[in-house]
């Protein structure tokens, strides 16, 4: 279920009787997800991230309920990592989701699995150099794995499950076959999934 989530970034934030189309991350200190938000949105208790942004549509979408918690977006690390995703936020206040469950289809799991730190964050800086050392191979393995060549593709976040890549379309998920523990295992894991070795 984290490994699904962490494949969206766009997606139908639902509070009250109002739905917004949102783009989010997840803190890698928390592995909540962060958000611009409506103001209105901070006065309900609970809300519901529906991800991708087909959700109300897709009948196998993740629906995360959670309470939102506004935080200050000049002392959020994750809110650095929304403007290197997206650039300009939509909104000027901004949440937290303290993810209270998560559900897909009939299955339902509690939040304390999904609020997980990156194990990989100290590192993913110099990972995400590792993998933009040759944008054209970044691009390359963007259409051997999804089918579209970015012009300018570059990798924004790396975690055990895989890459994260802005282009001009949107931020593109290259996953990893298998997940990875460590910066060393990450790193020969991008020169395989990036490079083809």
């Amino acid at each position: 279920m984290l490994r699904r989530l962490r494949q969206h970034h766009e997606g139908i934030l639902s509070f009250g009787e109002l739905v917004e189309p949102v783009r989010f991350v997840l803190d890698p200190a928390s592995g909540q997800p962060v958000l611009p938000v409506p103001y209105s949105a901070l006065g309900y208790d609970s809300v519901v991230l529906f991800a991708p942004d087909d959700g109300l549509d897709n009948p196998e979408c993740l629906q995360v309920t959670a309470a939102p918690q506004e935080i200050d977006p000049n002392r959020e690390e994750a809110c650095d990592r929304h403007g290197a995703y997206f650039g300009k936020p939509a909104h000027v206040r901004w949440a937290r989701l303290l993810v209270e469950s998560v559900k897909r289809l009939d299955e339902v799991v509690d939040g304390d699995l999904i609020r997980l730190a990156n194990p990989l964050r100290s590192a993913e800086s110099e990972l995400c150099r590792a993998a933009n050392a040759d944008p054209a191979k970044l691009a390359a393995a963007c259409e051997r794995m999804l089918g579209v060549k970015p012009a300018e593709p570059k990798a924004v976040g790396v975690d055990p499950w895989g890459i994260d890549v802005r282009a001009r379309f949107g931020v593109a998920r290259l996953e990893f076959p298998e997940p990875v523990g460590t910066k060393e295992e990450a790193v020969a894991m991008i020169e395989k999934t990036v490079r083809g070795a």
